[in-house]
């Protein structure tokens, strides 16, 4: 379906749902800046784990947005945290403070993705960014290696991403892969 098709069809759909009364979807996250002609952004979706305590997925979009026709390649790894470094703020913009945490996590090595020409691509960063470590204590932990605890009385709170890509392995750069970084938006922790 083409591009064109898909947004007059996502059109008549909302249109239907105002006319119906039906609830309009939520507000889509937004995009960071442009940078090499790729931008992406963070999404976050609210679940429950099987507990039922409440939980937090988190994808990683990126989109090429150049205006040449061929693939953009970007430096990969399987171990996200090499990519990207997250932070937790509050609603003034100041960091909370990292916790300690260990684990262990094991990938291959890095290689290259290449992004086709006006494509996007979704990444599953993780399916449950809230640990729950103990009686009274919650960790916000988006990767293996990096976490938060969570205030047990707060005020709104964000997830915000820096991504670049990760070096090659030789040292040597190739000049035609993207080199980011993208500053990802925040998303709004519940």
């Amino acid at each position: 379906m083409s591009l064109s098709l898909t947004r007059v069809l996502g059109s008549l759909a909302l249109l239907a749902m105002a006319a119906t009364g039906a609830p309009a979807a939520p507000a889509a996250p937004a995009w960071s800046k442009a940078v090499g002609g790729v931008r992406g952004r963070l999404v976050a979706t609210s679940t429950t784990d099987p507990a039922g305590k409440p939980q937090l997925a988190i994808a990683l979009e990126l989109e090429n947005m150049t205006d040449v026709d061929a693939p953009v390649p970007i430096r990969w790894s399987d171990d996200l945290g090499a990519m990207l470094k997250f932070r937790v703020e509050d609603a003034t913009g100041t960091p909370l403070p990292d916790s300690a945490v260990g684990g262990s996590y094991a990938s291959g090595p890095p290689y290259t993705l290449l992004l086709p020409h006006a494509s996007m691509l979704r990444k599953t960063v993780s399916t449950g960014v809230f640990e729950y470590v103990g009686p009274g204590r919650t960790l916000i932990r988006p990767l293996t290696f990096q976490a938060w605890d969570l205030p047990a009385t707060h005020g709104p709170l964000f997830l915000r991403a820096t991504m670049t890509p990760v070096p090659p392995a030789n040292g040597h750069p190739d000049p035609k892969a993207w080199a980011g970084p993208l500053d990802l938006p925040p998303v709004p922790l519940p």
